[in-house]
């Protein structure tokens, strides 16, 4: 898919080898436990983190999401829903 080669493009600029490497970043942790203290719920079902493992969804990739400069396009979700939206609907 192009949205995944666009973002492995900025990972690679930003010294990331892979999206695996950027996932176990010390960026991306921060960049999750901002969106997650701004909107703690799943943004599906409102589950919250003692009812659910809250993850962070990229709805789009960008630069700005990327690197933390903007939360635009992240989406707190429940394990559930995160794993429903990325098989079943490839994205959100």
């Amino acid at each position: 898919m192009e949205e995944y080669t666009e973002r492995n493009d900025i990972l690679l600029e930003l010294g990331f080898k892979d999206y695996k490497a950027y996932g176990r970043s010390e960026l991306w942790k921060s960049i999750r436990e901002r969106k997650r203290a701004i909107n703690p719920n799943c943004f599906v079902c409102e589950r919250g983190d003692t009812e659910a493992k809250i993850q962070i969804h990229h709805g789009k990739y960008h630069e700005s999401n990327l690197t933390g400069k903007s939360l635009d396009d992240l989406y707190t979700l429940c394990a559930f829903h995160h794993r429903w939206i990325e098989i079943t609907k490839g994205g959100y």
